[in-house]
């Protein structure tokens, strides 16, 4: 199972909207396709952190 917090929507709502759209479509694939090679993933305390894109 895959969640967003309340403060990741918060500052997703804040970003321009192609960076919106790339969250949503890496988040999409974070579900059909875990260990894809695009997600970059880094432990964070007791969460994971997913980077988006190559910045």
């Amino acid at each position: 199972m895959h969640r967003t917090t309340a403060g990741f929507r918060t500052r997703l709502a804040r970003l321009p909207e192609v960076l919106q759209r790339v969250a949503r479509q890496n988040f999409d694939l974070l579900k059909r396709n875990r260990p894809h090679p695009l997600l970059h993933f880094k432990k964070v305390g007791k969460l994971w952190s997913v980077r988006i894109g190559p910045n």
